[in-house]
């Protein structure tokens, strides 16, 4: 469940930078962006309950152990295209993807900066997640963000993202 959140935060990450070009003086940049989004993730080796750990064949924990170990704190690096709309709103973009436990609520948002908060609750309604994405509009064609990520387990995914507009056109989705 964990790393299904985090993954969606990564996407919701990629499309909301964008956005604050949008609400920049600077003007709408509409079309096709390119993200680029490094995550750094810590915390994954306790991530796991160890009576979890107990119940799995010996060969399986093995392999589950050093797949986390080798894991941990090594930066993971993807890159992204999306289309942002003219009808795009910051809000609509927070909604993509999202899971109906997922909350988001913007605490800030200016000409050229958006600040918002997520919490994340588990299937038993406790709050599994939080996070704070930070977006900056350098221009009106370049944005980076920053978010931070904490798991109820003490997992932590400190993530960036640099996004540039590409063209006015979207590329068509297969």
């Amino acid at each position: 469940m964990q790393s299904s959140i985090i993954c969606r935060t990564l996407v919701i990450l990629a499309l909301a930078a964008p956005l604050a070009a949008n609400a920049s003086p600077l003007g709408e940049k509409p079309g096709e962006w390119k993200g680029t989004n490094t995550a750094v993730t810590t915390g994954l080796t306790h991530a796991i309950p160890k009576e979890k750990l107990a119940q799995m064949p010996p060969e399986q924990r093995q392999r589950l152990e050093a797949y986390l170990k080798m894991r941990e704190g090594k930066p993971v690096t993807s890159t992204v295209s999306h289309c942002v709309k003219a009808a795009d709103t910051v809000q609509s973009v927070l909604n993509h993807g999202k899971r109906k436990d997922c909350t988001t609520k913007i605490l800030q948002q200016g000409a050229h900066t958006l600040k918002v908060r997520m919490v994340c609750k588990g299937p038993d309604g406790k709050t599994a997640m939080t996070g704070l994405v930070k977006v900056k509009a350098v221009s009106s064609t370049h944005v980076v963000s920053s978010m931070d990520l904490t798991t109820a387990t003490g997992v932590h995914t400190h993530a960036k993202s640099d996004s540039h507009w590409v063209s006015a056109t979207c590329k068509k989705s297969k």
